[in-house]
């Protein structure tokens, strides 16, 4: 089970990678310090999801999450919170 843990994270954070810093910055620290110690699949589900928009719109909706769809908007809430709380 762990293996498959390390894989999905591995995976989820190759289909981060994006073509900018910012959009990188908050979904790979998202990954690393609050999604790699989760264990409830909708999150998981959920975030992959996210990973399928765009850069664009991705980038816009991490930017201003009520500009998402409302299904999204919690979860991109979630990531700008984590990002903002490991940066203290």
């Amino acid at each position: 089970m762990i293996n498959n843990k390390i894989k999905l994270i591995k995976k989820l954070k190759l289909a981060a990678r994006r073509g900018n810093l910012e959009t990188d910055l908050l979904l790979n620290r998202f990954i690393d310090q609050y999604l790699a110690h989760e264990t409830h699949p909708a999150l998981w589900s959920d975030f992959e999801q996210l990973l399928e928009l765009d850069e664009q719109s991705l980038l816009t909706y991490l930017l201003d999450p009520a500009q998402a769809d409302s299904k999204h908007q919690g979860l991109l809430k979630l990531i700008r919170k984590n990002y903002l709380i490991s940066t203290d």
